[in-house]
């Protein structure tokens, strides 16, 4: 898994200014199948079901679908997410 940092959007409005997850991405015919996690912050508006726009520092960015929440091993929750985008 490769580390990232990044901003989370829904539509055109900013959630989070500052994320920090790790992420795997699989290249397929026209379009690549990415998966991952990140941390949530104590209050955070992301919710499991919701689609949005991960923009990482590196300049990429790709929509996902946010499946399921799980707790960390250091407290706190994580985001598990997924997309099936081009991530660029």
């Amino acid at each position: 898994m490769e580390r990232f940092v990044g901003k989370l959007l829904e539509d055109d409005r900013m959630l989070l200014d500052k994320i920090a997850g790790s992420s795997t991405i699989k290249d397929g015919p026209g379009l690549q199948e990415w998966r991952g996690r990140f941390w949530l912050p104590e209050g955070s508006p992301v919710e499991p079901g919701g689609k949005y726009c991960l923009i990482r520092d590196d300049g990429r960015a790709g929509a996902l679908n946010v499946d399921r929440f799980e707790p960390g091993a250091a407290g706190g929750d994580r985001a598990v997410f997924e997309g099936n985008s081009r991530f660029e």
